[in-house]
């Protein structure tokens, strides 16, 4: 639906007035909703499923984060704003994520479509590829679990792929893809001084 307004209706004069409400959902309702499945999960649930299920995603979200804007602005010459973008939503939570990033980086709005795009069609080939690979990987049902929380980008893709592999590894999937989106508030913060601290470099490199 998102596709087919953006690129036919919202040219239409008679569709002009849905942007403020679109900008509603995006920025007010979205966040509100994160908010919500973040009450969803307690430190009871976290530490029941092991503490591995909190290292883990702290380990992820941090080396996912790292390498992804090694790779994309050293290797790959990315625009640094799309770079964290990119990582952003790799590491907490899709396009929730990226969403979320766009005001901190102040990056344009091409840049996060782009984003956007990215992590939906990687995300939904995870969610895709993960139950297949589940019938030859040597994984038990928590280690399945447990690595497909850490690792696809939308809790829908993670309850998804869970479903497709047994409520066993839904459950302990989903404990762990909502530790992750927990973490998106500190995330932010982290990359918001990050930013400052890259801003501020820039600036005394110009004078």
């Amino acid at each position: 639906m998102g596709m087919l307004y953006g690129n036919t209706l919202h040219t239409h004069k008679g569709f002009s007035n849905l942007q403020e409400g679109i900008g509603f959902f995006k920025q007010k309702l979205l966040r509100c909703g994160v908010i919500l499945y973040g009450f969803r999960i307690t430190l009871q649930s976290i530490l029941q499923s092991g503490p591995e299920v909190l290292i883990i995603a702290v380990f992820m979200m941090t080396t996912t984060s790292l390498l992804g804007w090694f790779v994309g602005t050293k290797i790959l010459k990315l625009d640094e704003k799309v770079t964290l973008l990119l990582t952003s939503g790799c590491s907490v939570c899709g396009v929730t994520a990226v969403l979320s990033t766009e005001q901190v980086v102040e990056a344009e709005r091409h840049q996060t479509t782009m984003s956007v795009a990215t992590v939906v069609i990687f995300g939904t080939l995870s969610m895709t590829l993960y139950p297949i690979l589940y019938q030859y990987l040597p994984f038990d049902a928590w280690q399945m679990g447990l690595y497909t929380g850490s690792t696809i980008h939308e809790l829908a893709g993670v309850i998804s792929a869970g479903n497709e592999m047994g409520i066993d590894v839904t459950s302990v999937a989903v404990i762990t893809k909502l530790t992750r989106v927990m973490l998106l508030g500190p995330y932010l913060f982290a990359m918001s001084i990050f930013v400052a601290l890259r801003g501020a470099r820039e600036k005394k490199n110009k004078i």
